[in-house]
């Protein structure tokens, strides 16, 4: 389909929300079932009970990460997939339906997957710590580079969805500092990917950052690289 012919609405949050969306979601939902039926699933664009975060075992899902983007023809969406056991994520999957990267992650490794078939090892991927590079959706003023503490001005790159855990990941870039809450959709996958590559991600408190509450929001938080 054409950019132009997404069918897409409004959500009660002010969100967007398009056929792709909910078509995916249910993709991934009847895959997942396939594998374990007992296993709850927790989506961004499917009602649930917010008890099922109390379980010890459930995915959690979001379909298309940056839905503006995608609608507006942008290459930096992505979907993600997380399995949360006991209340942090053990598993996480990040796909960039434009590229056809995936990159990929449980407790003990992670990695990134290209479509040629080569696989890259993600672990300890060091960052460049001397030239840093911040990650962000939005402008970061200078009080936010003040409170991270970097005694040389950081550079500023913006990029939109969970990418932002890819890259850090990776490697390219060492901080997402993120002020607002988030769903947990938005970074349940990418957080498994972080840390399994040698990264953090952590409350502003320098808190671990469970999934087992019934908020559908995390903690503000910053990702870090390697």
């Amino acid at each position: 389909k054409s950019y132009e012919s997404i069918n897409s609405k409004l959500k009660k949050d002010g969100t967007l929300v398009t056929e792709a969306d909910l078509e995916v979601n249910n993709m991934i939902c009847n895959c997942l079932s396939e594998i374990n039926r007992d296993i709850p699933i927790i989506s961004e664009e499917a009602s649930f009970d917010l008890g099922l975060f109390k379980k010890n075992y459930f995915w959690l899902i979001d379909p298309i990460d940056g839905t503006k983007n995608y609608a507006d023809g942008g290459n930096q969406y992505t979907v993600n997939i997380a399995l949360i056991k006991n209340g942090y994520p053990i598993v996480g999957m990040i796909c960039n339906p434009p590229t056809g990267k995936i990159w990929f992650a449980n407790s003990k490794k992670a990695f990134l997957l290209i479509p040629n078939g080569q696989k890259k090892n993600l672990k300890n991927k060091k960052a460049n710590w001397a030239n840093p590079v911040i990650l962000s959706s939005k402008n970061i003023n200078n009080s936010d580079d003040k409170f991270l503490g970097f005694s040389k001005k950081p550079k500023k790159l913006f990029v939109s969805s969970s990418l932002k855990f890819c890259y850090l990941a990776e490697g390219k870039a060492n901080i997402y500092f993120r002020k607002q809450k988030l769903n947990k959709w938005d970074i349940a996958a990418g957080h498994a990917i972080l840390e399994a590559s040698g990264g953090l991600v952590t409350t502003l408190t320098d808190e671990k950052i469970f999934y087992n509450n019934s908020n559908v929001k995390t903690e503000r938080f910053i990702a870090a690289a390697s």
